[in-house]
Formats: C-alpha cells, sequence, structure tokens
C-alpha cells in the first residue's frame, strides 16, 4: 500500500509537472506534451483505483488553479473548455489500459502496442470532440501531426515499462 502510494505521487508530481513543458506544434490548436504518456503510465504501474485517482488528482490540481495543463494552463474553464475531449481521453484510454490488465503487460512490444493504441483513442477523442464543438471535421486532419510524438512517446514508455518490470 505505502508503494503503491509512493508511486502514485510520483506519477502525479511528473504528469502535473510535464504540461507547462509542452511543445507547439506549427498549424494546431493544441500543444504536444508527454502528457499524454503520462496519463497512461500509472495502468501499467497501479491497480486500476490507484491509476484513475492520479488522473483525478491531475485534474483536481489542475481545476483548482495550478498552473498543470498542457502550456501551463488551469482552471475549470480549461478543463471543461475545447480540451474536455482530451481530458476524457485521459481517463478513458487510462481506464481502458487497466481493464485490458496493462499491470501485467511484460514486454517491450506489448507495451508499445497497449501505448500506442491508447494514444491513438487519445488523439481520436481529442480531436473529435474539437471537431463536434467546432462543427468542422476538418481539424481531425491535425491529429497526423501528432504521430511522430506518439510513437516517440511510445518507445519511451514501452522502454521504461519493461525496464521497471525488471526492478
Amino acid at each position: 500500500m505505502k508503494k503503491q502510494a509512493f508511486i502514485a505521487v510520483v506519477l502525479l508530481i511528473l504528469l502535473s509537472l510535464s504540461g507547462p513543458f509542452s511543445l507547439p506544434i506549427p498549424n494546431t490548436s493544441v500543444d504536444i506534451s508527454f502528457q499524454s504518456l503520462l496519463v497512461l503510465l500509472p495502468a501499467f504501474l497501479l491497480p486500476t483505483t490507484w491509476s484513475l485517482a492520479v488522473v483525478l488528482a491531475y485534474f483536481v490540481l489542475g481545476s483548482l488553479g495550478l498552473p498543470v495543463f498542457s502550456g501551463s494552463a488551469s482552471g475549470v474553464d480549461t478543463l471543461l473548455g475545447s480540451s474536455l475531449g482530451f481530458f476524457m481521453g485521459f481517463a478513458l484510454a487510462n481506464y481502458g489500459l487497466s481493464q485490458f490488465n496493462a499491470l501485467n503487460i511484460k514486454t517491450f512490444k506489448e507495451s508499445a502496442l497497449y501505448l500506442i493504441l491508447a494514444q491513438l483513442f487519445l488523439l481520436l477523442f481529442g480531436f473529435g470532440y474539437l471537431a463536434y464543438i467546432q462543427s468542422d471535421a476538418s481539424i481531425l486532419k491535425e491529429a497526423i501531426y501528432f504521430l511522430p510524438g506518439a510513437a516517440f512517446k511510445t518507445m519511451v514508455g514501452a522502454g521504461f515499462i519493461f525496464y521497471w518490470n525488471k526492478l
């Protein structure tokens, strides 16, 4: 229990610190950061309850005004604004990975597969919501700019998970 709480706190801190360190992608309305990886890692390292607690705590910290969201944003307006689809995708992808038993994934290949599928889900959910609220399906094309970053984050995450499981 203490180990799980410690891991959850460390992951929450890393997730919270990742928001201010985002990079704008030219010709898009959303920045890229390690948040989409760090929101998924708890599912590989913690049981479902702890994993979701990390994500929900992140939402609470941002809602309370701490600059933890992408681009150092914060507040309820940010959480419920145009990025809502991404935030919902964070929680749903985290939960989905937990339900698919990501905690028991031991190989690099399996970790990479689960991560890339979860990140693609996040992109589709986030951009799908943007397309819906803007009544413009062409915004879905912006997701393509995120694919190289998603692939890079997948390799980093899969490597981390692989080595973590060897400890």
